[in-house]
Protein backbone atom coordinates (compact mmCIF):
# COMPACT_ATOMS: atom_id res chain seq x y z
CA UNK A 1 0.00 0.00 0.00
CA UNK A 2 2.93 2.15 0.24
CA UNK A 3 3.22 3.32 -3.56
CA UNK A 4 -0.80 3.84 -3.80
CA UNK A 5 -0.22 6.11 -0.44
CA UNK A 6 2.31 8.17 -1.91
CA UNK A 7 0.33 8.81 -5.22
CA UNK A 8 -2.61 9.59 -3.22
CA UNK A 9 -0.17 12.80 -1.02
CA UNK A 10 1.09 13.52 -4.30
CA UNK A 11 -2.25 13.75 -5.57
CA UNK A 12 -3.80 15.85 -2.82
CA UNK A 13 -0.27 18.08 -3.27
CA UNK A 14 -0.31 18.53 -6.80
CA UNK A 15 -4.68 18.70 -7.52
CA UNK A 16 -4.84 21.90 -5.14
CA UNK A 17 -1.98 24.11 -5.72
CA UNK A 18 -3.33 27.06 -4.33
CA UNK A 19 -3.62 25.20 -1.10
CA UNK A 20 -0.22 23.75 -1.13
CA UNK A 21 1.47 26.70 -1.48
CA UNK A 22 -0.64 28.65 1.14
CA UNK A 23 0.57 25.67 3.30
CA UNK A 24 3.66 25.56 2.55
CA UNK A 25 4.42 29.13 2.62
CA UNK A 26 2.41 29.31 6.60
CA UNK A 27 4.50 26.69 7.32
CA UNK A 28 8.14 28.70 5.97
CA UNK A 29 6.86 31.92 7.92
CA UNK A 30 7.36 30.44 10.90
CA UNK A 31 10.18 28.13 9.61
CA UNK A 32 11.99 31.39 8.21
CA UNK A 33 11.14 33.51 11.79
CA UNK A 34 12.71 31.10 13.92
CA UNK A 35 15.61 30.38 11.92
CA UNK A 36 16.67 34.16 10.81
CA UNK A 37 16.73 35.06 14.49
CA UNK A 38 18.70 31.97 15.30
CA UNK A 39 21.38 32.59 12.42
CA UNK A 40 21.60 36.25 13.56
CA UNK A 41 22.08 35.45 17.10
CA UNK A 42 25.21 33.01 15.59
CA UNK A 43 26.49 35.25 13.48
CA UNK A 44 26.90 37.75 15.49
CA UNK A 45 28.09 35.65 18.58
CA UNK A 46 31.23 34.58 16.78
CA UNK A 47 31.84 38.08 14.41
CA UNK A 48 31.37 40.48 17.47
CA UNK A 49 33.70 38.62 19.84
CA UNK A 50 36.45 37.75 16.91
CA UNK A 51 36.65 41.40 15.96
CA UNK A 52 36.08 43.29 19.23
CA UNK A 53 38.81 40.97 20.73
CA UNK A 54 41.46 41.34 17.98
CA UNK A 55 41.88 44.98 19.28
CA UNK A 56 42.80 44.00 22.35
CA UNK A 57 40.44 45.64 24.42
CA UNK A 58 40.77 46.97 28.14
CA UNK A 59 39.47 45.55 30.75
CA UNK A 60 39.60 48.50 32.89
CA UNK A 61 40.08 52.62 33.10
CA UNK A 62 41.31 54.19 35.92
CA UNK A 63 40.29 58.04 35.91
CA UNK A 64 42.86 59.92 38.19
CA UNK A 65 44.36 63.83 38.16
CA UNK A 66 47.64 64.09 35.65
CA UNK A 67 50.13 61.85 35.90
CA UNK A 68 53.84 60.86 34.81
CA UNK A 69 55.99 57.70 33.56
CA UNK A 70 57.19 57.19 36.95
CA UNK A 71 53.32 56.62 38.42
CA UNK A 72 53.14 54.23 34.94
CA UNK A 73 56.01 52.40 35.97
CA UNK A 74 54.75 51.77 39.33
CA UNK A 75 51.12 50.49 38.23
CA UNK A 76 53.08 47.95 35.98
CA UNK A 77 54.50 46.29 39.14
CA UNK A 78 51.44 45.90 40.56
CA UNK A 79 50.37 42.09 40.51
CA UNK A 80 47.90 40.65 38.04
CA UNK A 81 48.95 43.72 35.32
CA UNK A 82 48.95 42.55 31.76
CA UNK A 83 49.59 45.76 30.44
CA UNK A 84 48.75 49.57 31.29
CA UNK A 85 49.20 52.56 29.18
CA UNK A 86 48.41 56.31 29.70
CA UNK A 87 45.78 58.07 27.81
CA UNK A 88 44.48 61.56 27.40
CA UNK A 89 41.52 63.34 26.00
CA UNK A 90 40.18 66.59 24.88
CA UNK A 91 36.43 67.13 24.21
CA UNK A 92 35.80 69.60 21.64
CA UNK A 93 33.23 70.20 18.65
CA UNK A 94 33.83 69.47 14.81
CA UNK A 95 32.30 72.16 13.06
CA UNK A 96 30.99 71.47 9.69
CA UNK A 97 30.29 74.09 6.40
CA UNK A 98 26.70 75.21 7.38
CA UNK A 99 27.68 75.78 10.59
CA UNK A 100 26.59 72.69 12.36
CA UNK A 101 28.05 71.13 15.22
CA UNK A 102 28.99 68.01 16.20
CA UNK A 103 30.52 66.68 19.55
CA UNK A 104 34.30 65.39 19.23
CA UNK A 105 36.48 63.55 21.09
CA UNK A 106 40.08 63.67 20.44
CA UNK A 107 42.52 60.97 22.29
CA UNK A 108 46.10 61.24 22.03
CA UNK A 109 48.02 58.17 20.28
CA UNK A 110 51.35 57.25 19.54
CA UNK A 111 51.72 55.37 16.00
CA UNK A 112 49.52 52.72 15.22
CA UNK A 113 52.22 49.96 15.18
CA UNK A 114 52.86 50.55 18.84
CA UNK A 115 49.79 51.01 20.06
CA UNK A 116 49.12 47.69 22.81
CA UNK A 117 45.50 48.36 24.25
CA UNK A 118 42.39 49.67 22.44
CA UNK A 119 43.87 48.98 18.85
CA UNK A 120 42.85 50.85 15.59
CA UNK A 121 42.96 49.58 12.53
CA UNK A 122 43.84 52.10 9.67
CA UNK A 123 41.22 51.98 6.56
CA UNK A 124 42.38 54.56 4.43
CA UNK A 125 45.19 57.05 4.51
CA UNK A 126 49.23 57.94 5.87
CA UNK A 127 50.56 54.84 8.38
CA UNK A 128 51.75 57.62 10.73
CA UNK A 129 50.40 61.11 12.16
CA UNK A 130 52.18 64.56 11.61
CA UNK A 131 51.20 67.22 13.43
CA UNK A 132 48.38 69.20 13.16
CA UNK A 133 47.05 65.70 11.39
CA UNK A 134 44.03 63.57 12.86
CA UNK A 135 42.47 59.96 12.16
CA UNK A 136 38.98 60.13 11.64
CA UNK A 137 36.82 57.00 12.99
CA UNK A 138 35.71 55.55 9.87
CA UNK A 139 31.80 55.89 10.83
CA UNK A 140 32.52 59.36 11.74
CA UNK A 141 33.94 60.00 8.27
CA UNK A 142 31.25 58.26 6.57
CA UNK A 143 28.44 59.60 8.26
CA UNK A 144 29.48 63.61 8.17
CA UNK A 145 30.93 62.70 4.73
CA UNK A 146 35.07 63.60 4.75
CA UNK A 147 37.97 62.17 3.25
CA UNK A 148 41.00 61.59 3.56
CA UNK A 149 42.90 64.79 2.73
CA UNK A 150 40.14 66.87 3.91
CA UNK A 151 40.21 69.91 6.56
CA UNK A 152 38.25 68.83 9.38
CA UNK A 153 37.22 72.86 11.59
CA UNK A 154 37.19 72.25 15.50
CA UNK A 155 35.60 74.44 17.76
CA UNK A 156 37.42 74.49 20.86
CA UNK A 157 35.87 75.09 24.26
CA UNK A 158 37.24 78.43 24.73
CA UNK A 159 35.40 79.01 21.13
CA UNK A 160 38.95 79.53 18.61
CA UNK A 161 38.95 76.96 15.73
CA UNK A 162 41.56 75.02 14.83
CA UNK A 163 41.73 73.25 11.36
CA UNK A 164 42.80 69.87 11.45
CA UNK A 165 43.86 67.91 8.14
CA UNK A 166 42.23 64.13 7.64
CA UNK A 167 45.26 62.05 7.35
CA UNK A 168 43.20 58.80 7.36
CA UNK A 169 40.23 57.20 8.69
CA UNK A 170 40.50 53.92 11.59
CA UNK A 171 38.14 51.86 12.84
CA UNK A 172 37.94 52.03 16.68
CA UNK A 173 35.79 48.90 17.53
CA UNK A 174 36.43 49.24 21.00
CA UNK A 175 35.19 52.47 21.45
CA UNK A 176 31.70 54.05 21.47
CA UNK A 177 30.23 54.18 18.37
CA UNK A 178 28.92 56.94 16.49
CA UNK A 179 26.22 55.78 14.58
CA UNK A 180 24.35 54.69 18.44
CA UNK A 181 26.15 57.59 20.72
CA UNK A 182 26.48 60.49 18.10
CA UNK A 183 29.82 61.38 19.83
CA UNK A 184 32.89 61.80 16.74
CA UNK A 185 35.81 60.34 17.82
CA UNK A 186 39.54 61.38 16.41
CA UNK A 187 42.81 60.52 17.09
CA UNK A 188 45.92 62.91 17.27
CA UNK A 189 49.86 62.72 18.26
CA UNK A 190 50.98 64.72 21.55
CA UNK A 191 51.84 67.66 19.67
CA UNK A 192 48.45 68.09 18.34
CA UNK A 193 47.07 67.47 21.11
CA UNK A 194 48.77 70.13 22.87
CA UNK A 195 48.45 72.38 20.04
CA UNK A 196 44.65 72.61 20.32
CA UNK A 197 44.84 72.86 24.22
CA UNK A 198 44.99 69.58 25.43
CA UNK A 199 46.74 68.12 28.69
CA UNK A 200 50.77 67.67 28.14
CA UNK A 201 50.16 64.82 30.90
CA UNK A 202 47.66 61.65 30.71
CA UNK A 203 44.95 61.29 32.93
CA UNK A 204 43.44 58.16 32.48
CA UNK A 205 44.97 54.38 33.43
CA UNK A 206 44.12 51.79 30.87
CA UNK A 207 44.90 48.78 31.45
CA UNK A 208 44.70 44.69 30.92
CA UNK A 209 44.71 42.10 33.92
CA UNK A 210 47.19 38.80 32.92
CA UNK A 211 44.63 36.14 33.57
CA UNK A 212 41.42 36.67 32.44
CA UNK A 213 39.42 35.30 35.18
CA UNK A 214 36.62 37.15 35.41
CA UNK A 215 35.28 40.65 35.92
CA UNK A 216 35.71 40.23 39.83
CA UNK A 217 39.40 39.38 39.28
CA UNK A 218 39.35 42.27 37.07
CA UNK A 219 37.96 44.46 39.80
CA UNK A 220 40.67 43.16 42.31
CA UNK A 221 43.68 43.96 40.13
CA UNK A 222 42.06 47.38 39.61
CA UNK A 223 41.78 48.28 42.79
CA UNK A 224 45.37 47.45 43.54
CA UNK A 225 45.90 49.49 40.60
CA UNK A 226 44.26 52.24 42.08
CA UNK A 227 45.44 52.12 45.54
CA UNK A 228 49.30 52.78 43.87
CA UNK A 229 47.85 55.58 42.46
CA UNK A 230 46.13 56.85 45.82
CA UNK A 231 49.64 56.35 47.25
CA UNK A 232 51.48 58.74 45.00
CA UNK A 233 49.25 61.61 45.97
CA UNK A 234 46.71 61.94 43.31
CA UNK A 235 42.91 61.39 43.73
CA UNK A 236 41.12 58.53 41.49
CA UNK A 237 38.01 60.14 40.34
CA UNK A 238 36.19 56.37 39.25
CA UNK A 239 37.40 53.47 37.94
CA UNK A 240 35.73 51.51 34.93
CA UNK A 241 35.47 47.83 34.63
CA UNK A 242 34.40 46.38 31.50
CA UNK A 243 33.14 42.76 30.88
CA UNK A 244 35.69 40.66 29.89
CA UNK A 245 36.03 39.93 25.57
CA UNK A 246 32.23 41.15 25.28
CA UNK A 247 31.57 43.89 23.15
CA UNK A 248 29.84 47.35 24.86
CA UNK A 249 26.64 46.92 22.75
CA UNK A 250 26.42 43.29 23.23
CA UNK A 251 24.02 43.18 26.09
CA UNK A 252 21.68 45.91 23.32
CA UNK A 253 22.27 43.48 20.31
CA UNK A 254 20.84 40.45 22.43
CA UNK A 255 17.78 42.23 24.05
CA UNK A 256 16.95 43.21 20.60
CA UNK A 257 17.49 39.57 19.50
CA UNK A 258 15.16 38.52 22.40
CA UNK A 259 12.36 40.32 21.11
CA UNK A 260 12.73 39.34 17.79
CA UNK A 261 13.43 35.45 18.96
CA UNK A 262 10.02 35.40 20.94
CA UNK A 263 8.21 37.34 17.75
CA UNK A 264 9.62 34.29 15.80
CA UNK A 265 8.37 31.75 18.35
CA UNK A 266 5.13 33.47 18.03
CA UNK A 267 5.16 33.00 14.10
CA UNK A 268 5.89 29.68 14.12
CA UNK A 269 2.90 28.12 16.46
CA UNK A 270 0.45 30.41 14.05
CA UNK A 271 1.74 28.30 11.50
CA UNK A 272 1.27 25.36 12.88
CA UNK A 273 -2.37 26.11 13.92
CA UNK A 274 -2.67 27.20 10.05
CA UNK A 275 -1.24 24.03 9.39
CA UNK A 276 -4.02 21.42 11.77
CA UNK A 277 -6.71 23.58 10.69
CA UNK A 278 -5.72 22.66 6.79
CA UNK A 279 -5.34 19.31 7.53
CA UNK A 280 -8.96 19.38 9.74
CA UNK A 281 -10.70 20.62 5.94
CA UNK A 282 -8.71 18.86 4.08
CA UNK A 283 -9.76 15.60 6.03
CA UNK A 284 -13.15 16.61 6.44
CA UNK A 285 -13.23 16.78 1.91
CA UNK A 286 -11.93 13.71 1.77
CA UNK A 287 -14.23 11.38 4.62
CA UNK A 288 -15.73 9.04 1.77
CA UNK A 289 -12.01 8.69 0.63
CA UNK A 290 -11.18 7.61 3.94
CA UNK A 291 -14.24 5.19 4.21
CA UNK A 292 -13.04 3.40 1.34
CA UNK A 293 -9.75 3.09 2.74
CA UNK A 294 -10.60 1.64 5.63
CA UNK A 295 -13.31 -0.60 3.62
CA UNK A 296 -10.32 -2.28 2.10
CA UNK A 297 -8.47 -3.29 4.88
CA UNK A 298 -6.67 0.45 5.88
CA UNK A 299 -5.73 0.41 9.91
CA UNK A 300 -6.36 3.58 11.78
CA UNK A 301 -2.39 3.75 11.80
CA UNK A 302 -2.01 3.69 8.00
CA UNK A 303 -4.49 6.94 7.75
CA UNK A 304 -2.63 8.89 10.49
CA UNK A 305 0.53 7.93 8.62
CA UNK A 306 -1.11 9.10 5.19
CA UNK A 307 -1.80 12.06 6.29
CA UNK A 308 1.45 13.04 8.45
CA UNK A 309 3.31 12.34 5.24
CA UNK A 310 1.15 15.15 3.76
CA UNK A 311 2.46 17.18 6.22
CA UNK A 312 5.48 16.27 5.61
CA UNK A 313 5.50 16.97 2.14
CA UNK A 314 4.26 20.29 3.06
CA UNK A 315 7.07 20.39 5.38
CA UNK A 316 9.76 19.94 2.88
CA UNK A 317 8.36 22.31 0.38
CA UNK A 318 8.48 24.99 3.53
CA UNK A 319 12.21 24.47 4.32
CA UNK A 320 13.01 24.77 0.43
CA UNK A 321 11.68 27.95 0.83
CA UNK A 322 13.00 28.91 4.48
CA UNK A 323 16.03 28.05 4.36
CA UNK A 324 18.08 30.02 2.06
CA UNK A 325 16.00 33.00 2.54
CA UNK A 326 16.93 32.93 6.96
CA UNK A 327 20.48 32.52 5.98
CA UNK A 328 20.37 35.57 3.50
CA UNK A 329 18.20 37.34 5.12
CA UNK A 330 20.09 36.80 8.95
CA UNK A 331 23.60 37.85 7.38
CA UNK A 332 21.78 41.09 6.28
CA UNK A 333 20.34 42.43 9.60
CA UNK A 334 23.40 40.87 11.16
CA UNK A 335 25.55 43.21 8.59
CA UNK A 336 23.17 45.96 9.63
CA UNK A 337 23.71 45.83 13.36
CA UNK A 338 27.54 44.79 12.87
CA UNK A 339 27.47 48.61 11.15
CA UNK A 340 25.83 50.07 13.59
CA UNK A 341 27.70 48.70 16.22
CA UNK A 342 31.20 49.54 14.24
CA UNK A 343 32.12 45.61 13.92
CA UNK A 344 33.78 44.25 10.58
CA UNK A 345 31.78 40.88 9.90
CA UNK A 346 33.15 37.76 8.33
CA UNK A 347 32.68 35.83 5.10
CA UNK A 348 29.34 34.86 4.75
CA UNK A 349 28.56 31.08 5.55
CA UNK A 350 25.72 29.31 6.81
CA UNK A 351 26.43 29.53 10.34
CA UNK A 352 25.90 26.48 12.33
CA UNK A 353 25.42 25.57 15.99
Amino acid sequence: MAIPRWKKVFADLWNNKARTLLVALSIAVGVFAVGFVASTYLILQNDVPVDFNAAKPHDAVIYTQPFDEELLAAVRHTPGIGVVVGRSRLNAKLESSNGATTPLQITRIADLERMQIDLLRLEQGAAHLHDHEIYLERQVAGKLGYQVGDSARVLLSDGSHRELRIAGTVQDVTGSSFLASSLATAFANANTLAWLGGATQDDQLVLTVREQAGEDHIRKVSRAAADQVEKSGRRVYRTSISHPGQHPSQTMLNALLALLGGLGVLALFLSAFLVVNTINALMGEQVLQIGVMKAIGASLGQVVGLYLGLVLAYSMVALLIAIPAAAAAAYGMAAILTKVVNVNMQPFQVPAA
